[in-house]
Parts: C-alpha cells; structure tokens; sequence
C-alpha cells in the first residue's frame, strides 16, 4: 500500500509539474462584428431605437463597446427615409413616427469607418393584446405572461421587459446641506424613497405552432429569487409582448440555446448566428442582429413586499452611527463638519446637530432616483 500511494504521489506530482499554461488564441482575437439591437416600431407616434456595438475579445471584461458616429435611417419600399439621431454612446433613435402597417422598411447604417449595412425589407407585424401578467411564489418568485391571438395569426412571439423596484434609506432626514448651508427637504428633494429601473438582458420567446389554438399560458417571464431586494418594498414590471416573424424567431431561438447561460448575446457563440443584416461593401463580415418592424402591446403589474411570504424587507447597510457637532455659533444653519461623509439629520434640543453617514439618509447612494415615476401608484 506504501508503494502504491509513492506511484500515484509520484504521478500526481509529476502531472502537476508538466502542466503549462495554455493560451488559447482565439479568446485574444477581437472580430469587432457590429451588433444591431432593435425593432422598427409602428403604429402612431411611435419611436424606433437602435443600438449599435461591436463585440469584445472573449477575456474582455466588458461585454462590448458602443458604435460611434454612425448614420442610421430608417427606410421604406417606397423610397421615404427617416433619420435617427444618437443620443447616447451606441443608442440611436427617431422622432415620433407614424409609420405605414402595409408598407415595408429596413434600417440603413453607415458607420464612422465608411461601412454601410442595410437589414432586410420586412413588413410590421401586429401584436395581439396580452390578456394578463401573473406571479406565483413558492420560495422564489414566478412571473408569467398569458395571451392570446383570436385570428390565429400570430404564432411566434417575443418578450422583453422593463422592472421598477422600489426602496428606502434606513433612516428619513428633514435635512439637507446645498452650498454648506441647512434646508429643509420637501417632496420634491427628499432622498428617503428611491425607485430604480431594471432592463431585461434574457430573450423570451415562444411558438404556438405545435398547438390547436394560437394561445399562450404561463408564459415565464421572470424568475426573482427569495429575498431578492427588488422586493424590499415595492416592485412593477412592464411587459411588452411582440408578434414576430418565424425567420426572426429562429434568429433568437438560436442566440437564446447560445447565451442561456448569462442572457447576454455577446458570449462565446456555439454556432454561427445568422440574421438578416448584412454589410453592403464588405459582404464576408459578419453581422449580428435581426431587425424586425411591428407593434407592440404592454402590460405593468405591481407586487408588494407584504404580498411575499418571508421576504426580506430590509436592504443590507453597514453600521449607521450617530455623531452629534456643535453648531455654528454665529448660524446655526451653516453645516461646517469637516467629514464630508456624513449629512445633518436633526438638530439637537440645547445646541448641535446630530449626522449621521450619508447612505444611511440618502437613497440615491444606492444608485437610484429619487423621483417618483409617473406610472407609480
């Protein structure tokens, strides 16, 4: 038995020192493909959004770059031709449209490197009412969508999705400091409550084909894990549902097998992904993205921590300590406390001012807004 654990000792160890650090080279390979992210809204008054990257090497850290400078258009087959402006790094979008449902368009892109890039003609497709977006919870939260198409004309569908979560500060001030001088905080500058936007990054989609009825039931949407401090008060999702076209849907069923695993088209891809954009003066670069055109229908809901069972309704802060300082004898109102960290959060009976750490009084440093949204309720 001694002899038999020195052969395997000795085989272990000798593995071990003949292992080299490998360095596989395509991972240091960036193809910079351009991705085109976006759907040619219709219906009335309607904005149509691009967004424009390139793609990373693999061991970049960031999942992508913006593409710059570019000229976007969208146009019709009938020759009509509206610009998009770029309103942020990559983000490109059109003024308030009213495009024709019988018509068909394609979105045209130059980029700054003089690369032009058109998408196929397709023509809008409506998108049937969604009937209704519910929640399950057993540890974790369910959410489902259930809709139907009553012409049976539908037959593939797309999901995507906005979430507003809302939260607070441990502590509520009265108090602010603007220009080193004490105010009182009304509604319209208060930093106890904070909403924050989530965007979803997963692609959900789903096909009636196989079925005798163009009908969807429980339709996951999103799956919230116990505790998650989206819930910690308050929290709405807005679900928007899209009918698309059986070539767009094998276009998504295809990145959606590629990227289940983070929900994010930039990762390794198993399989060439095909769309239906392509590069006019350079016909072998490879494009990702499949733009469609069509209306889409939405549906919010809200659900409350006091709906959940054994939810958290805390988010996790370090220890919030109380410091008390003398006040400024010759005004009361100028906060002068050299520690820039901390904010007045009352004033003490007989003189001073009681601080506290600013993230335990604003919710801001959580990364949120605090301005409520229009849709709250």
């Amino acid at each position: 038995m001694k002899l038999v654990r020195n052969i395997l000792l000795f085989v272990l160890l000798s593995n071990i020192a003949c292992k080299k650090p490998y360095d596989v080279p395509a991972i240091n390979v960036n193809y910079g493909y351009l991705v085109v992210e976006g759907n040619i809204e219709m219906g009335i008054n309607k904005i149509t959004t691009i967004h424009l990257s390139r793609t990373q090497t693999l061991k970049d850290t960031s999942i992508s770059t913006p593409e710059l400078g570019a000229i976007v258009q969208i146009e019709s087959n009938t020759g009509s031709v509206y610009s998009l402006a770029e309103i942020s790094d990559g983000t490109y979008t059109s003024n308030a449209l009213q495009l024709n449902n019988s018509l068909e368009y394609h979105i045209k892109i130059v980029t700054s490197n003089a690369d032009q890039y058109i998408s196929a003609f397709v023509k809008g497709k409506q998108a049937p009412e969604i009937d209704s977006v519910t929640w399950k919870q057993d540890l974790d939260l369910n959410i489902y969508v259930h809709s139907h198409d009553p012409n049976n004309n539908t037959h593939y569908y797309k999901w995507e999705f906005d979430e507003t979560a809302q939260y607070h500060a441990p502590i509520e001030s009265g108090l602010g400091v603007k220009n080193g001088l004490i105010f009182n905080r009304d509604s319209t500058t208060q930093v106890y409550n904070c909403w924050t936007t989530y965007h979803s990054n997963t692609i959900t989609i789903a096909s009636t084909t196989a079925l005798s009825a163009d009908v969807i039931s429980y339709q996951q949407i999103q799956k919230i894990f116990q505790n998650d401090p989206k819930i910690v008060l308050k929290y709405s999702i807005n679900v928007r549902q899209y009918a698309i076209s059986q070539e767009a849907y094998h276009y998504w069923q295809i990145l959606q097998k590629s990227t289940q695993q983070t929900g994010s088209i930039f990762d390794p891809q198993p399989a060439q992904v095909s769309g239906n954009v392509s590069c006019v003066n350079h016909p072998e670069k490879v494009v990702i993205g499949f733009v469609g055109a069509g209306t889409y229908t939405e549906k919010r809901i809200f659900i409350s921590n006091s709906q959940l069972t054994n939810w958290s309704n805390s988010l996790p802060y370090n220890e919030c300590s109380l410091v008390i300082i003398p006040q400024d004898p010759n005004n009361y109102l100028i906060f002068n406390y050299t520690d820039t960290s901390f904010s007045p959060l009352y004033f003490v009976s007989g003189g001073g001012i009681a601080v506290y750490k600013t993230y335990c009084l604003d919710c801001t440093r959580q990364g949120g807004s605090s301005f409520k949204p229009v849709f709250w309720k």
